[in-house]
């Protein structure tokens, strides 16, 4: 009986999961390491060994009840480096035209590629990486965003990539675009001539670098495609970008995160600074400088 009791309080707990996080049941399931049938089965009181499921399922809830009220990272903000990066992709969407914007890790250009996605779903976004960091690696990146058949000749999913690109308004945004070789930016370049659309690339300064070459004509045809480019560095992050980002922090705290903000660790050093110190509520500046040393951020 006490099994059973157990049992149906977890079945309701993880009920209630589900309808409050939106999260399906079969992501449970992967959450857990157990298969959709299995989470199936103890849902329906059916599961054999259910006292066998309780402490991964209990651990798994209290994670998710941490996760709840645990200190979330401030909401996006048009910062002065976020606003050139969107500056940047607007003027490439509309015009039609190749931008890039490179500099250092870390300043919120990621996070304004998701801003400007969320209020132009026409924008295809791909994040490259090492894995897909060829022409073949590309190709395929694009024909999953624009639901083209993959697993054939590069050749036939350029063309139905084109098709479905050409007079479509849309603008491609490629981000950490460093990881692209000379050829497979190249290749991209093709696409955005041909289809007539804005196209992003962005990246750390290894991109530019790649792109601009040592003035080989190899380089020319594709550093002369681009319309606008933009450098943008930690150093240039303003007191205003503080601000805004930690309104309810005094003016002494908020110059300590510019301080990490302009640093190696840019504006995500200093947001992962400020949401441990509130994780630990220490949110004075005393806590911030105890918690930037912990995690070895120098300020």
């Amino acid at each position: 009986m006490v099994v059973r009791n157990e049992w149906l309080e977890l079945i309701e707990a993880l009920k209630n999961y589900m309808e409050e996080t939106g999260m399906s049941q079969s992501a449970v399931a992967r959450a857990l390491g157990i298969s959709p049938a299995a989470l199936s089965q103890f849902m329906k009181e059916t599961y054999p060994s259910p006292h066998k499921l309780f402490g991964k399922i209990r651990a798994f809830l209290t994670i998710g009840e941490a996760r709840e009220v645990a200190p979330q990272k401030p909401d996006f903000v048009h910062t002065s480096l976020s606003q050139s990066v969107l500056e940047i992709i607007t003027y490439c969407h509309v015009q039609k035209v190749l931008g890039i914007v490179y500099g250092d890790a870390g300043i919120g250009k990621t996070e304004a590629i998701k801003e400007y996605a969320r209020n132009h779903p026409e924008a295809i976004v791909i994040t490259m990486s090492p894995a897909f960091g060829t022409t073949k690696g590309v190709t395929e990146k694009l024909a999953k965003a624009l639901k083209v058949q993959e697993g054939r000749s590069i050749r036939r999913m350029y063309e139905e990539i084109i098709e479905k690109l050409v007079d479509s308004g849309r603008v491609i945004i490629v981000d950490e675009a460093q990881h692209l070789p000379l050829k497979a930016l190249d290749h991209l370049r093709s696409i955005a001539d041909e289809s007539g659309v804005g196209m992003v690339l962005i990246g750390n300064e290894e991109v530019y670098t790649r792109m601009t070459g040592r003035g080989e004509a190899a380089f020319a045809q594709l550093f002369s495609r681009i319309s606008m480019r933009k450098n943008v560095r930690t150093e240039q992050t303003t007191p205003e970008d503080m601000e805004l980002l930690f309104p309810h922090l005094n003016e002494e705290e908020r110059n300590f995160l510019l301080r990490i903000s302009r640093s190696k660790y840019g504006i995500r050093g200093a947001v992962n600074v400020y949401v441990n110190s509130a994780s630990n509520q220490t949110l004075n500046l005393q806590g911030l400088i105890e918690m930037a040393k912990y995690m070895g951020i120098g300020a």
